[in-house]
């Protein structure tokens, strides 16, 4: 595998997920089509589509998909299905809207009587559980529509530098540096919860009581962080997630590329490592 591939071209070969997001851009009349998106450098437009395909429950999933799964059992012989991103993108793209855009976190970019949300909603936006139910996702993935149809507007009140460093960040999170085999269980739903306050980031979820109470997790990291080059993603020493303070807006955007210059070039470097001998 390329140490630099962004897994999130894997979408188009979805036939599904290209239709859908093809019928997204043209409701929204967004003046790019998904071809020209993924042909270009539109890494934050890439981004949102994959969010918003991912609560429209369409099926593709940059964490599972064949590729990565092949890569690490052909290279790695690894037997399992669990995979996870060790460095999380939502947490602070949201965090930094909350602060800099500041719009209403609910904000809907479809009536919820318009005829585009009542068919985006019954052909994309529900997934049938066990009991044969239909449960609604289209709610959820207004929000990313929303930022989706407002990123001008956004690129704008994040300001050059910012915008680059995320257009970047968002490049570099789904290649396989960012990715890895993970504990089986509850593992990756523990780890992006709120309720830890971990942002869902490894190192911090590693100092976490309710990591270290679950031995089976303790002892799988023993056993595998050399093999899957996790060293530096576990390290006690990694900056703070940015935090705002009002009045300090200069000063924040440039904690946040900080930031983003700290964390990154753990995902490049270890994507070469996972890759160097293949």
């Amino acid at each position: 595998m390329n140490a630099s591939y962004d897994l999130k071209q894997e979408m188009l070969k979805n036939n599904s997920v290209k239709e859908c997001l093809t019928d997204i851009l043209g409701r929204i009349h967004y003046p790019l089509s998904l071809e020209e998106i993924f042909a270009t450098g539109h890494h934050l437009e890439k981004y949102l589509l994959f969010k918003i395909q991912g609560c429209l429950s369409i099926g593709f999933d940059c964490d599972t998909t064949n590729l990565v799964q092949d890569f690490f059992k052909q290279n790695y012989g690894y037997t399992g299905s669990s995979f996870d991103t060790l460095l999380s993108m939502q947490y602070l793209w949201g965090s930094v809207l909350r602060n800099l855009w500041k719009k209403d976190t609910e904000q809907i970019y479809f009536s919820p009587h318009s005829s585009d949300y009542l068919y985006l909603k019954e052909t994309y936006g529900f997934f049938v559980n066990q009991q044969g139910q239909k449960v609604y996702r289209i709610d959820t993935a207004q929000k990313f529509i929303y930022e989706l149809a407002h990123l001008s507007e956004i690129q704008t009140i994040l300001r050059q530098k910012l915008s680059e460093h995320f257009s970047e960040f968002s490049l570099y999170y789904h290649t396989i540096g960012n990715l890895s085999p993970c504990p089986s269980g509850n593992y990756n739903r523990e780890k992006g919860s709120y309720s830890h306050h971990c942002f869902d980031r490894l190192d911090l979820f590693l100092q976490t009581k309710f990591f270290q109470q679950n031995s089976e997790w303790v002892h799988w990291f023993s056993q595998n962080a050399n093999t899957y080059f996790l060293q530096d993603f576990m390290a006690p020493n990694l900056p703070p997630f940015p935090v705002f303070q009002v009045g300090h807006v200069e000063a924040y955007r440039q904690e946040v590329c900080t930031y983003i210059d700290t964390l990154l070039p753990l995902i490049v470097n270890r994507s070469y490592d996972l890759t160097k001998d293949f």
